[in-house]
């Protein structure tokens, strides 16, 4: 039915793609139409029924869509946003909403060490911190469980309905960017800021919880995140890393009681053990570059 393509182009593929393996069509200009394939095992017997049966699927997983887009629009992005304070981070380590708070400091020490001209407004890069987490509270990535890899992009497609400037929305939907280690970094300036506080800011609450990575267990897919962020201070001159995990990792003060940081950060070594781990991603990232043994050793200190 052409009334779902009011909804977000993503949230239709996704609809289309997670649980029946349809493949949606759009012209050659990639305007999202309202036709899709799919494909069956075997000699097909009464067409009709089958395209109806699959129509029929598709339906019902575009109604919740809707359902779920039409609610979360009518509470609003800062709605969206205060409900934050009510979501659990990391057992022991605060709120969402004290998360989101924690990476505006960090970004804000980030955008002030790049050059001058570098720089991003001040303004909407604390707009895009506090509205970046904000669908986590909506309904689309809560409850509409096909729809959680949307994170990211359904809070921006929130921020722009609720007609947030150009730079905040590409912020909030670049800051989850690079996914995987192959995936293209943020476009914007505002998106890599917001990416590597937040990955600083994960990664550092993990070590103080005691979720560091040991073999091949990584539930909390820290090598990856930090992957990310080696390769976004390459993207943003005049950053020291090790100053900014540390910064990270002392944000946590404000939810932890300063015997318990000290206890966490310092008698556990959380800190030393975050800047070894996060020196082991340097030194990966370098060799993949291809830089000689000898010059990454000498460079590494």
């Amino acid at each position: 039915d052409e009334r779902y393509l009011d909804l977000p182009p993503d949230v239709i593929v996704i609809a289309m793609r997670s649980h029946q393996r349809y493949v949606a069509l759009t012209t050659p200009g990639g305007r999202l139409v309202p036709r899709f394939f799919t494909f069956t095992d075997g000699k097909v017997l009464g067409a009709p029924e089958v395209v109806r049966g699959n129509e029929r699927v598709l339906r019902a997983r575009l109604e919740d869509a809707e359902f779920y887009w039409r609610e979360d629009v009518k509470r609003g992005v800062d709605g969206l946003s205060d409900e934050l304070d009510r979501i659990v981070f990391i057992e022991g380590l605060g709120s969402i909403g004290q998360k989101w708070r924690r990476v505006l400091d960090v970004a804000r020490e980030i955008n002030a060490r790049l050059p001058a001209g570098q720089r991003v407004d001040d303004a909407r890069l604390a707009r895009a911190a506090r509205l970046a987490k904000a669908d986590l509270a909506s309904s689309m990535i809560r409850d509409g469980k096909e729809f959680t890899s949307l994170q990211g992009v359904s809070g921006a497609q929130y921020a722009a309905a609720g007609g947030e400037p150009d730079e905040v929305v590409a912020a909030i939907r670049e800051h989850y960017a690079p996914r995987a280690g192959s995936d293209p970094l943020p476009a914007s300036t505002g998106g890599r800021i917001l990416g590597m506080a937040d990955r600083l800011d994960t990664i550092a609450g993990c070590f103080l919880a005691g979720l560091k990575p040991s073999g091949s267990q990584d539930p909390y897919a820290l090598r990856r995140g930090a992957n990310g962020a080696v390769r976004l201070a390459c993207e943003l001159p005049g950053l020291r890393l090790d100053q900014m995990l540390d910064l990270a990792g002392r944000s946590y003060g404000s939810v932890l009681s300063g015997d318990e940081f000290d206890e966490r950060w310092t008698r556990k070594r959380a800190g030393v053990e975050l800047a070894e781990f996060m020196r082991g991603r340097v030194e990966a990232f370098l060799k993949e570059q291809g830089i000689p043994y000898d010059v990454a050793d000498a460079v590494l200190p």
